[in-house]
C-alpha cells in the first residue's frame, strides 16, 4: 500500500521519475528509509524489487537495467520543514552505471515513526533533470550511509 500511495501522490507533483538523461526510469518497484549514527535520514527508491536487501549485498544487481535515487539529509530529520539534502542517482543500461549529483535536494517529512516515513522529495541533478515524488517508505536496517559524506 505505501508505494500506491506513493505513485498516485506522484502523479499530481510536477516531476516524477519519469526519466534521467533521456533513460526512462518508471514506477519504484521498492523504497525504504534509514538514519545515520548522527540521525540524518536516507530515502532510497529503485526499480529494484526489494531495495533494503539489495543493500545488504556489496555486489552490483545482476540486473542489466537498474536505477536507484537517493536522498539524504544534512541534519536530523524534523517534520513539516524542508530540510536540505544531498541526492544521488545511479542508472545501470546494458550494464553500464551512470551516475548523476544533485546540484539541488530537499526532503520535507510529513510523518516519521519508527517503521515508516512519509514526505516528498526533491533533486535537481547535474544532467539537468529533476526528480519530485511523494513517497511513503519502510525502515531499513541495511548500511544505507556507508561511504556517504
Amino acid at each position: 500500500m505505501p508505494l500506491l500511495w506513493m505513485l498516485a501522490a506522484s502523479a499530481c507533483a510536477p516531476w516524477d521519475f519519469d526519466r534521467v538523461d533521456g533513460q526512462p526510469l518508471g514506477v519504484p518497484g521498492s523504497a525504504a528509509y534509514g538514519l545515520s549514527e548522527i540521525g540524518e535520514i536516507m530515502v532510497v527508491f529503485s526499480d529494484l524489487p526489494d531495495i533494503c536487501e539489495r543493500m545488504w549485498d556489496p555486489d552490483p544487481p545482476e540486473f542489466q537495467d537498474w536505477w536507484v535515487v537517493s536522498v539524504w539529509s544534512r541534519s536530523a530529520p524534523r517534520v513539516d520543514e524542508r530540510l536540505p539534502s544531498y541526492g544521488y542517482v545511479a542508472v545501470s543500461v546494458f550494464d553500464e552505471v551512470r551516475d548523476y549529483e544533485a546540484l539541488d535536494a530537499w526532503v520535507d517529512l510529513e510523518r516519521i515513526d519508527p517503521d515508516s516515513v512519509r514526505g516528498q522529495i526533491y533533486v535537481e541533478l547535474d544532467s539537468g533533470d529533476r526528480l519530485r515524488a511523494h513517497f511513503e517508505a519502510p525502515y531499513c536496517d541495511a548500511p544505507m550511509f556507508a561511504g556517504q559524506p
